[in-house]
């Protein structure tokens, strides 16, 4: 590949990955545990909400560490405060363990 083709191609791929959704945007919404374990719906404000099967529900704070790395508290009694990975990738968001990497996967509710 000559240099200028080299150039072409570099330009379009920084300007698709400047055009994305970043994940700080594409986490809002209401997403579902595949295990049908609940909904979770981030908010623009820093705030979500859980519901569980039973239908009883808290809210949380959350905020990106980085790009890919989100902290969330929870309710005192389920550990506080956790900081976990994250990845939107089309209508799935992986929740990424810190502690031992296991992952889990929501879907985005339309």
């Amino acid at each position: 590949m000559n240099s200028r083709k080299l150039l072409v191609f570099a330009m379009v791929i920084i300007l698709l990955t400047a055009c994305g959704v970043k994940t700080t945007d594409a986490i809002k919404g209401v997403w579902q545990s595949d295990a049908r374990h609940g909904t979770v719906e981030f908010g623009d404000n820093g705030f979500y909400k859980a519901t569980i099967p039973n239908g009883d529900s808290f809210t949380g704070s959350y905020k990106f560490i980085d790009s890919n790395m989100l902290e969330i508290s929870v309710p005192e009694e389920w550990g506080g405060t956790y900081s976990v990975g994250v990845k939107v990738s089309g209508d799935t968001l992986t929740f990424i363990s810190t502690a031992d990497g296991t992952s889990s996967d929501l879907t985005r509710v339309k």
